[in-house]
């Protein structure tokens, strides 16, 4: 197998103060795939089973607001939309909260989604026929965590996250059996929950 791309990428922000407690984030994205090459072939004796030559593009656009509730609160939401040739478009919000409950220990209550797009060797894997699935679908997940960190003293720190985590349409490689060729689909669910604790020791 071989492959082989070339691609640019530019992308621009702008953050616009609201007031003494608000902030607006504005940003685009932007990738053309100039070059997306895939060769599957034997070398001796040379033999070519696909070959594939291709152009994408990915752009998106994301808000993001920041707003200093109180004193000791900052609430951050935003929502963005990636647009994926040939998968079409998705959206994904998020949301963090941040409580600084003392000068030494903050509270953050964390809600996000995200996703992973095919890339073009799981859509057009062994080319063709049954091996080609040019209708699969990003990958989602949805997270939530809560964390608390802090100081117990000025050389010693800690962290403790508690998270529920959820993977719908998970990529992964089945044999066909029309032809018995590998091909990516969109599979089930994986749901993930877990509790993480840290210290830390230093200046």
């Amino acid at each position: 197998d071989a492959s082989a791309g070339r691609w640019i990428t530019g992308e621009a922000c702008a953050a616009v103060p609201v007031g003494a407690r608000h902030r607006t984030i504005l940003g685009v994205e932007h990738r053309t795939n100039l070059t997306q090459k895939m060769r599957t072939y034997d070398e001796e004796p040379y033999s070519l089973y696909y070959s594939r030559d291709g152009k994408s593009r990915v752009w998106a656009a994301y808000l993001q607001q920041e707003s200093r509730i109180l004193s000791s609160v900052l609430l951050t939401a935003g929502l963005r939309h990636d647009r994926h040739s040939p998968n079409g478009g998705t959206t994904t919000p998020r949301a963090a909260l941040l409580w600084s409950a003392t000068p030494s220990m903050a509270v953050k209550l964390l809600y996000g989604q995200a996703f992973r797009a095919p890339n073009l060797y799981e859509l057009y894997y062994e080319g063709g026929g049954s091996g080609s699935n040019p209708a699969l679908q990003p990958e989602k997940i949805t997270n939530r965590e809560i964390v608390v960190e802090g100081r117990l003293s000025p050389t010693l720190g800690f962290t403790v996250s508690a998270f529920s985590e959820r993977l719908r349409g998970l990529i992964e490689a089945e044999r066909s059996p029309a032809d018995s060729l590998s091909v990516f689909v969109n599979t089930g669910r994986v749901n993930a929950r877990g509790i993480e604790a840290e210290m830390r020791a230093g200046g």
